[in-house]
């Protein structure tokens, strides 16, 4: 069994197959390249209904929010992204927790049970 725990929500039923996608960005810096990884915020795909889940890191975007209007996000993951694991599997347990003091405000806890 795999734990996944995303600083988003994902409320994925359990039975259904999951394609979870791990990446790192090289990115530039004033001192050089540095690599940026977020371990807690994979790409997560359910397979049965296609829906994607992720975090805005995966996507280019203005970074500006304005009140009452929707930031405007990239159709595609950002060019600089690099694959790092892919979990392929079962979700056996879902777990999506409201966390009322901390800058996150929910997160998502999935067991999943690798493909064989």
């Amino acid at each position: 069994m795999e734990s996944v725990v995303a600083i988003y929500s994902a409320p994925i039923p359990v039975g259904h197959r999951v394609e979870v996608h791990w990446y790192v960005a090289q990115t530039g810096g004033v001192l050089g390249p540095k690599t940026e990884q977020q371990d807690h915020q994979p790409l997560i795909k359910d397979l049965d209904t296609g829906i994607e889940y992720m975090g805005d890191w995966l996507l280019t975007h203005t970074g500006i929010k304005r009140p009452k209007r929707a930031i405007e996000v990239s159709e595609h993951l950002r060019h600089e992204l690099e694959p790092v694991r892919v979990l392929v599997g079962t979700v056996r347990r879902c777990r999506v927790v409201t966390l009322a003091w901390s800058e996150y405000d929910v997160q998502t806890h999935l067991d999943v049970e690798p493909d064989a």
